[in-house]
């Protein structure tokens, strides 16, 4: 038995008696008297076919009735998560540029041999290009860089400057040196054991990079002669 069926059981015994009554009644027709007021039944199977209409014609508006859902708003973004030694060393990768680029632009004015001219332009394309990497990294993690270091780096290319003709050459390869044995060990720091993703991927990218221009550095402090040490 449907469900539909179930809730209409009680009115078809109702109309079931009604029916009967009604048989009882036509064959007692003949021995009503005038005037007597008669009931009007309606059939069974009528009912039943109404009944069963009207249960269609609800189903088929309840699948018709949009159902209303709730749209809950996305979750914001949750920011990376950046401790202290992450900042420190991304203010330290990004001054470290920049001290690379204002020395090698000096090395440009003022180097005597050729391929220590080369490594100088090198040295400025390569990190004016970490630079800007730097950069944009700092502001996806949300870490404030230093703002202005112009005083520090006019200080560096004034020690620099100091020094002519193969002298400079040698000074500035050593001081490449000294401070890419420094970046390549902090970098491969990062790249070994980080926990920022976005910093240590960063890291990881740079490293070769970095190892290269080390590798370089020290092949042009071999080939520079030694010469008496002479000021400007």
């Amino acid at each position: 038995m449907t469900t539909t069926t179930k809730k209409l059981a009680p009115f078809l015994l109702a109309l079931a008696t009604a029916a009967a009554c009604q048989h009882s009644s036509d064959t007692d027709a003949s021995t009503e008297a005038p005037g007597t007021r008669r009931v009007l039944v309606v059939p069974a199977q009528d009912v039943l076919q109404v009944a069963a209409d009207e249960d269609a014609a609800r189903r088929e508006r309840e699948a018709q009735t949009p159902v209303e859902t709730t749209t809950e708003p996305a979750p914001e973004p949750i920011a990376p998560l950046v401790t202290e030694a992450d900042r420190a060393f991304l203010r330290d990768a990004m001054l470290d540029a920049q001290i690379e680029i204002a020395l090698g632009e000096t090395a440009l004015q003022y180097a005597e041999r050729d391929d220590v001219k080369a490594f100088a332009r090198m040295m400025v394309d390569d990190h004016t290009a970490a630079s800007m990497q730097l950069a944009q990294l700092a502001g996806e993690l949300n870490v404030t860089l230093p703002a202005d270091s112009n005083d520090r780096l006019a200080r560096r290319r004034a020690d620099l400057a100091q020094w002519h003709g193969r002298r400079f050459d040698r000074v500035y390869a050593e001081r490449m040196v000294a401070a890419h044995v420094e970046a390549v060990e902090a970098v491969r720091l990062v790249a070994n054991s980080g926990t920022q993703p976005e910093l240590r991927g960063w890291a990881e990218k740079t490293l070769p990079t970095l190892e290269e221009h080390l590798q370089h550095a020290q092949k042009l402090l071999r080939d520079i002669p030694t010469e008496p040490v002479a000021r400007r």
